[in-house]
């Protein structure tokens, strides 16, 4: 639905709920590569509008993606890792600052 309403993304954001629903699902399914696959497909998708970029960096999304790549590398899980990946990169353009803020406190 983001990629073809964008202008629907930033009121799925703020009013939807979206993004704690992803990040809730990510959490209990953090085994099944398919779940963090496509939370992480939202995040892309999102983060494509800079309002939305606002609203992820003020949310648990980077750290739910970080765990989320993770768990890819130790099960061997190409899509959904590469996934995460384009998403951290993608956040990257608008705050490396804060991506690379919450990989260091990722690793404390």
């Amino acid at each position: 639905m983001v990629w073809s309403l964008p202008a629907a993304a930033t009121q799925m954001v703020d009013e939807g709920g979206c993004l704690q629903l992803a990040i809730d699902a990510m959490e209990i399914h953090a085994s099944h590569s398919k779940t963090q696959q496509s939370a992480c497909e939202l995040f892309v998708a999102l983060s494509y509008d800079k309002t939305c970029c606002q609203v992820m960096l003020d949310s648990d999304v980077i750290s739910s993606v970080l765990n989320s790549i993770k768990g890819c590398l130790k099960k061997s899980q190409p899509k959904a890792l590469a996934s995460g990946l384009l998403f951290l990169q993608n956040m990257a353009v608008i705050s490396l600052d804060n991506v690379a803020n919450s990989i260091l406190s990722e690793e404390n």
